[in-house]
């Protein structure tokens, strides 16, 4: 064995699954796979690679892993790029999801590091405590763009005293996605549903989602409609928390009416301002850096620079 010479390495690692499989075609394979037979550094990365290939796949660890990748790709594609609360925002409810947590820095957990406003919106998603699945949902409207007046508002509000009195039988999904990212429509909705809660006049003095008979994941269904399931047959109140007297009718609304002002405030609240950049920059070390088996630094997070400035409203992002 010889001691690693890194330039010779570095091309060597492009060929360790063709070493590992026996195949070589060309005469710099040949060079390369004897480089890597003899260099202690370049065969115990072919050694590890081996083992992790040779240890059986669990079909549901490779599906989170996948999902895993394909979310790190969504952060990394704002690599380079001044963000906002905006762009940051329709990451918060899938970084809660615990499959799909997050073990290293990238340009969205950066943001949400310099950015309070954020970092407090994470906050109160995670205190609702929602199934993974409500969780998907809710990353799914946070990227949408919020409307305020459309073609749709009209249909949608001769239908928003029905679903302020929780009937969504019959709606269809588009008017309910409608009403989730239509800030007027919205507000409309969240008024009717209060109209209805005055009218019961059996309001509690204190309503607090630490109610154990209630829970905003029983509720979220109710708050936020979005990309329903369309075979939903029945009713989106849970059976258990259908009202049948009007002390628990008031109850229920005055519970749907604080998870709704939670949720679309977070969607609709105006950017805080504090914008952040993610880069990669060259180690200012003269010496080659000990990487790891694909190429990149053990410690790169050495070599990330994160960059923070304030925007007042109005002021263009570049």
């Amino acid at each position: 064995m010889v001691a690693p010479n890194y330039p010779n390495c570095e091309q060597a690692r492009l060929f360790y699954y063709d070493y590992l499989n026996g195949e070589s075609d060309e005469a710099l394979d040949e060079v390369v796979f004897e480089h890597i037979s003899q260099c202690l550094h370049c065969y115990a990365e072919t050694e590890e690679l081996r083992k992790a290939l040779e240890t059986p796949v669990n079909p549901e660890e490779k599906r989170r892993d996948l999902c895993i990748i394909e979310t790190l790709s969504l952060h990394f594609a704002y690599l380079d790029k001044w963000i906002s609360c905006t762009q940051a925002k329709a990451f918060l409810p899938n970084l809660l999801i615990p499959e799909l947590r997050i073990r290293v820095p990238t340009p969205i957990t950066a943001h949400l590091a310099e950015c309070p406003a954020c970092s407090k919106d994470l906050e109160v998603i995670r205190r609702l405590q929602l199934e993974p699945k409500q969780l998907r949902r809710l990353g799914m409207l946070f990227l949408q763009e919020i409307q305020s007046e459309s073609t749709e508002c009209r249909s949608a509000r001769k239908m928003i005293t029905t679903i302020a009195a929780l009937h969504f039988e019959g709606i269809s999904q588009q008017l309910l996605n409608h009403l989730c990212n239509c800030s007027t429509c919205n507000e409309t909705l969240y008024h009717a549903r209060q109209s209805l809660l005055d009218d019961l006049k059996q309001m509690p003095e204190h309503l607090s989602y630490l109610d154990n008979t209630i829970k905003p994941a029983d509720l979220f269904d109710c708050v936020v409609p979005y990309e329903m399931s369309p075979e939903y047959a029945k009713p989106v109140v849970p059976r258990e928390l259908q009202p049948t007297h009007e002390e628990i009718l008031a109850t229920c609304l005055a519970n749907i009416q604080l998870l709704h002002r939670i949720i679309y405030f977070i969607l609709m609240r105006d950017d805080s301002g504090v914008m952040t950049c993610f880069e990669f920059v060259e180690s200012a070390s003269s010496n080659e850096p000990e990487k790891g088996i694909y190429g990149t630094p053990n410690d790169w997070s050495k070599n990330i620079r994160i960059s923070c400035r304030h925007e007042e409203p109005g002021e263009n992002v570049s």
